[in-house]
């Protein structure tokens, strides 16, 4: 699993290459939240 700080960098970096990762950074840290 990866942290939620590094998703929102991991969606960047895939978006700068046309891929897009179906989980929105948002929607991934509120699933994520202890």
């Amino acid at each position: 699993m990866v942290r939620s700080e590094h998703y929102e960098a991991l969606t960047e970096a895939l978006g700068e290459r046309h891929v897009r990762l179906r989980t929105a950074p948002a929607a991934y840290r509120r699933a994520h939240e202890l």
